[in-house]
């Protein structure tokens, strides 16, 4: 099952609002969480921009300081 499902909407909406801005960067980051199963499959350049752009989102995160656990929160995990 895609990682891509469990995506918190926010972040989404931000990678969607980029499409027309960064195409090609955007397209790698929704095929590498589509062929991911779990959080710790995906690179390591997709997982800092996720979390960059669920910062811009506005996401608060409950662990800050964890980069795997902000991951695994904006995954609803």
């Amino acid at each position: 099952m895609s990682m891509l499902t469990k995506l918190d909407s926010r972040v989404r909406k931000a990678m969607e609002d980029d499409k027309k801005k960064y195409p090609t960067m955007v397209q790698f980051m929704i095929e590498d969480i589509q062929n991911a199963h779990l959080v710790s499959d995906m690179r390591v350049s997709t997982a800092t921009n996720l979390l960059s752009y669920a910062e811009s989102a506005g996401v608060v995160f409950n662990n800050p300081n964890s980069f795997v656990l902000k991951l695994y929160q904006i995954f609803d995990q």
